[in-house]
């Protein structure tokens, strides 16, 4: 089976899912980052699966957020995962009154959008599209259009682009402002944002928060810029960060370069 490969900081996951949707392709694509390792399965162009691999991502993972189903009924699904497939499970179900088809296929919808939404921000890893590679069998298969995927990663590499700008290095370190008195109770924090402002009193630089907190450096930088757009904290610059920062502002730069420049427009209406 013939395909492609290659480097992400080569080509963005916006860019190879472009690349799927305009050739109307089937098969696997395979991102590899970090140690993880995440499977998108196409057919004719469309999205039909999205898990990571090798981690446990079963049925009851996917229907549990938002309170779909209940505790005890989340122990009997999982006990007949153990003999049954997911797609027997799934039908079961829907059935049995438990879950209707069409929520269970929103929940797999959200997950896989969520899913390719945490790839948006790999540049760091490699790639691999085997064609006419089929998904596992007896998992529940979805036919959704990548229009909106496709904008979503697009939508990320500007934004990515634009923290670069704002916060070139993760050498430095953040303090509260001034004026601050507290935490507006009105602001609607996330949880990332918690994480870095539990860690700002340690003098830690924002790269060492990260590894404390496996968060990425988008994640940080998002983070990051929106507290400091918020009045909570600002940048306190040092002779090593200044150095970095200059550096990173170059590999910004490559980055814009290579990513940006391969062309992103997609079809409005897929077939």
């Amino acid at each position: 089976m013939t395909g492609f490969k290659g480097d992400l900081k080569d080509f963005s996951v916006a860019q190879l899912l472009n690349l799927v949707h305009l050739s109307q392709k089937s098969g696997s694509l395979f991102l590899d980052s970090e140690g993880r390792r995440i499977r998108f399965s196409f057919r004719n162009g469309r999205l039909a699966y999205a898990r990571p691999e090798h981690e446990k991502n079963d049925l009851v993972d996917i229907l549990r957020p938002g309170g779909r189903v209940e505790l005890q009924r989340q122990v009997e699904i999982r006990k007949r995962l153990e003999t049954s497939s997911e797609l027997e499970v799934g039908l079961e179900l829907a059935m049995e009154g438990v879950i209707s088809r069409q929520t269970i296929l929103e929940c797999i919808r959200e997950y896989s959008v969520e899913v390719l939404r945490q790839t948006f921000a790999w540049d760091e890893g490699t790639f691999e599209f085997i064609n006419e590679d089929h998904p596992p069998q007896g998992r529940i298969l979805l036919s959704m259009p990548l229009d909106d995927p496709i904008t979503l990663g697009i939508t990320h590499l500007n934004e990515q682009e634009l923290l670069l700008k704002e916060i070139p290095t993760l050498d430095v370190e953040l303090v509260f402002t001034d004026q601050l008195k507290g935490i507006d109770p009105q602001i609607n924090l996330t949880g990332q944002e918690w994480q870095l402002i539990s860690n700002i009193n340690t003098r830690q630089t924002l790269a060492a928060i990260g590894e404390q907190t496996n968060l990425n450096e988008h994640e940080l930088r998002r983070a990051a810029s929106r507290l400091i757009q918020a009045g909570i904290i600002e940048i306190r610059q040092t002779a090593d960060s200044q150095a970095a920062g200059t550096a990173e502002e170059g590999k910004a730069k490559e980055v814009k370069k290579s990513k940006f420049s391969f062309p992103l427009f997609h079809k409005s209406n897929p077939k």
